[in-house]
């Protein structure tokens, strides 16, 4: 495999990034997105109430279940600006198809 980096043009990144965001929206809607979504929002409401009863004055115990509840909250965060990005690159796409079809 190849480290040489291809040049794209505007246009082929926008659609690469309508793609990418069609497939993490389409990712979030599926029985294993749903399960891990899930599994986060569990993990995350476990995390608290672990923060919540934890010693106020353990800083070191209280970095580390900050920094999970971090952690648990970064995925989706990714997620939903791929698919935010997707929206976007969509409509570019679309201001682009419609500056071409002007000339």
């Amino acid at each position: 495999m190849s480290d040489e980096r291809q040049e794209v043009s505007q246009e082929q990144f926008e659609v690469i990034k309508a793609v990418l965001g069609a497939d993490a929206e389409t990712f979030k809607r599926t029985k294993v997105g749903q399960y891990i979504y899930g599994r986060i929002a569990n993990e995350e409401e476990q995390l608290i109430e672990e923060l919540i009863a934890a010693d106020p004055e353990d800083a070191k115990l209280q970095r580390e279940l900050r920094n999970e509840i971090y952690k648990r909250r970064t995925l989706p965060i990714f997620i939903e600006e791929a698919i935010q990005s997707g929206h976007a690159a969509q409509r570019n796409l679309e201001q682009m198809e419609s500056s071409q079809q002007d000339y």
